[in-house]
């Protein structure tokens, strides 16, 4: 699927997304969605890997699709990390390019488009038919908070990605912490980022 495509997406699937309408989409009704749905303050953004393009191409595709409030970019370390991995060596140079804007019901929306360098077209559309790199974006009030989303979406059965060694992972430079969950759905990982700024 092209950038273009993939940024439409993402804003269609964003102007009527809620915690409890992807939460639920993935996790059993009962008080452990409840608990879940709680902690969570907002769906913040949808990620994906862009298939091969320069990274000044995705600013004019993001605005076209509603993402015209701003971007900016910034080199990836946890998704760098992790195609290092997949890959059996080292972190794998990747940009991240976000946008944001605001959905036809007024909310704010924001896509990461992300752009590995140096990977050839062969295993960029292997990871984009897994979904490596493919996740929604969920906000969560503080830290604690996050201790309590990696209990309770173990527990659920969502895998916690090897690349995390079982903790949540620090990006400095953002100021962000964060935790992967990943569930198996209708033949596919689906990765949800639980994540706190601050």
């Amino acid at each position: 699927m092209d950038v273009d495509s993939c940024f439409r997406r993402a804003a269609s699937f964003l102007a009527h997304a809620s915690p409890a309408s992807v939460l639920g989409t993935l996790f059993s009704a009962g008080p452990r969605l409840n608990e879940l749905t709680d902690i969570v303050s907002q769906v913040d953004h949808v990620g994906f890997i862009a298939s091969p393009v320069t990274v000044t191409s995705l600013a004019p595709a993001a605005r076209a699709a509603g993402f015209d409030a701003g971007d900016r970019t910034f080199p990836s370390t946890i998704l760098a990390a992790e195609l290092g991995q997949l890959l059996g060596g080292p972190a794998v140079p990747t940009t991240v390019f976000q946008a944001w804007g605001t959905s036809a019901g007024g909310h704010p929306i924001g896509v990461e488009a992300f752009v590995p360098h140096g990977i050839t077209e062969d295993i960029l559309a292997t990871w984009r038919r897994s979904g490596v790199g493919a996740h929604v974006a969920l906000a969560v009030a503080s830290c604690s908070d996050l201790e309590n989303v990696s209990r309770i979406i173990e527990e659920e059965g969502c895998l916690i990605p090897p690349f995390m060694n079982g903790a949540p992972l620090v990006n400095a430079a953002e100021k962000l912490t964060v935790v992967y969950g990943d569930r198996r759905r209708n033949g596919r990982t689906v990765r949800l980022e639980f994540w706190h700024r601050g």
